[in-house]
């Protein structure tokens, strides 16, 4: 699915509204001909299979492509760009509670490439995989998802955690899994796996449900050990 906007040199903001949208093993392709464009999809998208979105075409300048309506499905994302152009963003608004499949951000090139949360559920409840240069960018409380994780598997990879708190259900830096608590930038840079923090912002890591089930059962098992 291509959108593309002959913005002629100047500044342009395009909306769409396409009922029913589904992108199933097919390639979300957003596009402009010079200048900056912002390409707003208004209404609700499912994303099945293995799909891509594909922020690498025509695009000299700035491009933001915003996913305003609901976002549902069980299908993979892999969204990328390579050289061309300036800034990069993929930015979520619109309730990500019924998508469960995995996302990853990369870039061909250290260009600026981040996926910008407007919304309390994050990328919804699967993973949320920053490759190459890959960029988060905590812009509202991510408060309701505390089943999606997240996994920097690059040195280069960036948490940007805005100035609110947010929880996610697991956290991952370069193999290395962080245990539960709350994390501020400096404390994610002391850890020393690698990657790039900033923000005044906090990201609270909680022991997924199995977890916490586990926790649970040890705990049972202590008491019944203190009966005896």
């Amino acid at each position: 699915l291509r959108l593309y906007r002959a913005n002629g040199g100047a500044t342009v903001t395009v909306n769409y509204n396409i009922p029913n949208l589904t992108i199933n093993n097919a390639t979300l392709r957003p596009e402009a001909q010079t200048a900056t464009c912002y390409h707003n999809l208004n209404s609700a998208v499912t994303f099945l299979g293995t799909s891509t979105i594909d922020m690498s075409y025509n695009s000299a300048y700035t491009m933001n492509l915003l996913l305003a309506g609901a976002v549902s499905g069980s299908g993979t994302l892999d969204v990328w760009r390579d050289a061309t152009g300036s800034g990069r963003t993929l930015t979520i608004s619109g309730s990500m509670a019924a998508y469960s499949g995995d996302i990853t951000m990369r870039s061909t090139v250290g260009e600026s490439f981040a996926m910008s949360l407007k919304n309390s559920n994050g990328w919804g409840t699967g993973e949320l995989i920053l490759a190459n240069f890959g960029q988060a960018l905590f812009q509202a409380g991510v408060t309701v998802n505390t089943t999606g994780t997240m996994n920097l598997t690059d040195t280069d990879a960036t948490i940007n955690l805005g100035d609110t708190a947010n929880t996610i259900g697991g956290l991952t830096i370069m193999g290395n899994v962080i245990g539960a608590g709350t994390y501020d930038a400096a404390a994610l840079t002391a850890l020393g796996y690698g990657g790039t923090y900033s923000g005044t912002g906090t990201i609270e890591v909680v022991p997924e449900p199995a977890t916490m089930s586990l926790l649970a059962l040890g705990g049972v098992a202590m008491l019944r050990r203190k009966k005896r």
